[in-house]
């Protein structure tokens, strides 16, 4: 179970993987491959920090819950 509280970064590749990096360690923590193309955006929520939105060129938007 991954520690909100905790920093991390949030990235989106080329390769449809969107994927979650600890600051404080550099270690890649887990990483989603729903996408079929290119992430073109990531953002964490405002209100609840938890989730992370993703689109991409696919067309698709969504939105995982890193605490599950």
């Amino acid at each position: 179970k991954l520690d909100i509280a905790m920093n991390f970064m949030v990235s989106g590749g080329a390769d449809g993987i969107v994927r979650i990096w600890s600051i404080r360690t550099r270690e890649l923590i887990m990483q989603f491959s729903e996408h079929t193309k290119a992430v073109a955006a990531v953002s964490v929520d405002v209100k609840y920090p938890n989730l992370v939105h993703s689109t991409s060129h696919d067309c698709t938007v969504i939105t995982f819950d890193i605490q599950r």
